[in-house]
């Protein structure tokens, strides 16, 4: 279903203003899910700005990311400005209308995906919206997919992402993949240091879920949803089931990590390189493998391997595909390539 952003404005909307918002979501509803639809629902707006514990602000800007396109109703200058900023970043199509002769110039000078009509009765909406719409299957067409490399240490992801950013190059050299990886740099530098934490490895993990989630957000709305949006496929070194994994393994309840990644892009493809715990400790730990840190990780690592294993069960809408990580690296990468072709048109 096509994700829809409605944007107008909340402050010193007029009843002229309040009256085209309403007939624009009605007909927005009739083409896909609005996730802002709350906008226009007095009852429902007011108890979102009361909620204290809700960031309406980076809720917002996720959703404006992870929409097709947004929509708005550009008649009070400023009204709609934020939200339309996120999504001109992001790079989905925009479609801008307003009852006066002028609008804004920081938005009418900026045409990259964004068209704009003038109207002066709501029935003219009911052509322009239709027009826009039958438009989108193109823009999706030309959109890049997010592949995900995850799996427990040592399981080779590394390798096997450099691998797969030289293959997608050479199948495209005019549009070049993006390689990035989590954490990102958002508070990236005190994720790092709870990480290597180990004397509190059970006592961090809710906090770390937290920090996580404020991480993959930034990520997603300045580097992963951007450059998909730019006809780039996009290589990620982890990502949310990572966080299942290890802080699932730490203590923290699965369902509640569920609910803090609920509003996160799905990958088009996640692939999990499954090797053993003991394959696993072996590569990390090198020359430091002596009997007694084998058996001290041991417990640790039968648990987030088998989060990965079950990752389905707990993401049952994303593509997940388990891949035999102690296979040869070559033979591995073939098993990659097989699935990245499913998904990749050539």
């Amino acid at each position: 279903m096509t994700k829809i952003y409605f944007a107008t404005s909340i402050v010193d909307c007029t009843p002229q203003i309040r009256k085209a918002s309403e007939y624009i979501l009605s007909r927005l509803q009739k083409k896909g899910e609005v996730l802002s639809a709350h906008v226009v629902d007095d009852m429902k707006l007011n108890r979102e700005l009361a909620n204290k514990d809700l960031n309406l602000y980076e809720r917002d800007m996720l959703w404006v990311s992870q929409a097709d396109c947004l929509v708005g109703e550009f008649t009070i200058p400023g009204g709609s400005y934020v939200e339309y900023q996120q999504a001109s970043i992001s790079g989905i199509p925009i479609l801008g209308l307003h009852q006066r002769e002028r609008i804004s110039p920081m938005i009418a000078h900026n045409r990259t995906k964004l068209s704009l009509y003038k109207y002066a009765h709501l029935n003219e909406l009911d052509f322009v919206i239709d027009s826009f719409f039958d438009k989108l299957p193109l823009f999706e067409k030309d959109r890049g997919k997010f592949i995900v490399l995850d799996g427990i240490d040592g399981c080779g992801k590394d390798t096997q992402a450099s691998l797969l950013e030289r293959y997608l190059i050479s199948r495209d050299k005019a549009v070049p993949p993006k390689l990035t990886r989590e954490p990102w740099y958002k508070n990236g530098r005190e994720l790092r240091t709870l990480f290597q934490d180990q004397k509190n490895i059970m006592n961090n993990g809710r906090k770390i879920v937290d920090l996580l989630k404020e991480n993959r957000e930034d990520h997603l709305m300045t580097e992963i949803i951007p450059a998909r949006n730019r006809g780039m496929n996009v290589i990620s070194i982890r990502y949310k089931y990572s966080t299942l994994a290890y802080q699932g393994s730490q203590g923290v309840d699965p369902s509640e990590i569920v609910e803090a990644n609920k509003n996160m892009l799905p990958a088009d493809l996640a692939l999990i390189l499954d090797i053993s715990e003991e394959e696993s400790l072996k590569r990390c730990l090198a020359d430091r493998a002596t009997p007694d840190l084998f058996d001290k990780l041991m417990p640790l690592k039968k648990s987030q391997r088998q989060f990965y294993l079950d990752m389905q069960r707990y993401f049952p809408q994303d593509n997940i595909i388990i891949i035999n990580g102690n296979q040869s690296q070559e033979k591995v990468f073939t098993d990659i390539k097989k699935e990245v072709d499913k998904i990749i048109t050539s």
